[in-house]
């Protein structure tokens, strides 16, 4: 759907249009559904948002993106053969399975994305820390401050 947004319904009563209702792609986020498969989408025109005038007949298929290790969604792989090149004809099993393929491929990819991100912000985190407390020395006392030159006492150039 490139150069289009799914959007919710309103969520009060007054401000829903008379065919404002959730589409189906939103059962990934809102009920925990994996993947939705719809052989033709003419049997669902009730449940099934269409950008064009009129419905179109065709097979629609979408996956959630999800981080393996939290199953939180990140992004949905949505297809459909409702325009001409699709000829309206449902997916194959090999079409499912190349999506499900790459699904699975950007799903370890946006993991291993996340465990870079969190990675570099422990370091970042670490590198921005207060330095620790001084050691004691031998004889139980804190070592000796260092001490930095005077105003006066700094040689240099001002530059300007």
């Amino acid at each position: 759907m490139v150069g289009k947004e799914l959007r919710r319904p309103a969520a009060n009563q007054e401000d829903r249009a008379v065919n404002d209702k959730p589409g189906v792609t939103f059962a990934i986020t809102d009920q925990g559904v994996p993947v939705i498969d719809i052989p033709n989408v003419l049997y669902k025109v009730d449940q099934m948002k269409f950008f064009k005038p009129l419905p179109r007949v065709g097979a629609y298929y979408a996956q959630a993106l999800a981080n393996a290790a939290s199953g939180e969604v990140k992004a949905l792989l949505c297809a459909d053969t409702t325009i001409t090149l699709g000829e309206g004809k449902p997916f194959t099993l090999a079409d499912k399975q190349f999506m499900t393929d790459v699904a699975d491929k950007v799903s370890k990819c946006l993991a291993a994305m996340n465990a870079t991100l969190v990675e570099y912000a422990a370091k970042a985190s670490d590198a921005h820390s207060p330095p620790p407390a001084p050691a004691k020395g031998d004889n139980g006392t804190a070592p000796a401050e260092e001490e930095f030159p005077s105003a006066e006492e700094e040689v240099g150039e001002t530059i300007l």
